[in-house]
């Protein structure tokens, strides 16, 4: 899961400050703007979804799931 891959990099990089991990670093810092990235476009594609289909009946699980995503990509914008 992107979500999880993600944290774990997060988690990897605070670990990896110095100079001698500086390449590790910088691999780990690219890894974690993919990760960024696809997440990004995985939330975009499901919003599209969510305004496509106006007849979704669970409209609390939409709501959750819209919560999740802003503190998601709250979270993101914070550890970049």
């Amino acid at each position: 899961m992107l979500e999880t891959d993600y944290l774990s990099l997060i988690q990897t990089r605070k670990q990896l400050k110095g100079f001698s991990n500086k390449e590790k670093l910088m691999e780990t810092q690219n890894e974690i703007k993919d990760r960024a990235k696809r997440i990004k476009e995985s939330t975009k594609k499901i919003c599209r979804l969510f305004q496509d289909n106006k007849n979704v009946s669970d409209k609390e699980k939409i709501k959750k799931d819209m919560f999740f995503i802003k503190n998601l990509f709250a979270t993101l914008k914070s550890n970049l």
